[in-house]
């Protein structure tokens, strides 16, 4: 009797875990996720308007660029040496 309840609850246990599985966009790999995609946009969301009210923006397109043109050759890098 015993051995069925561990049972039970380990298989409860992994359709759990793997229910809150998601595909990081990033990566491409599935990953433990305990908050939902909504969620998560909101939570980003929030943390821009915190950031702007706190730090501002410096709204500069030269700079911009400069800074896209750069971590476009980190993520080249990146790539080679994976």
């Amino acid at each position: 009797m015993r051995s069925k309840i561990v049972t039970a609850a380990a298989l409860i246990g992994v359709a759990f875990l793997a229910g809150g599985c998601a595909t990081n966009p990033a990566t491409g790999d599935r990953e433990l996720s305990l908050i939902g995609e909504q969620q998560e946009i909101s939570m980003g969301r929030q943390a821009d308007q915190d950031v702007q009210a706190t730090i501002g923006v410096y709204d500069d397109p030269a700079l911009e660029a400069r800074i896209a043109e750069y971590t476009d050759y980190l993520a080249r890098v990146q790539i080679v040496y994976e």
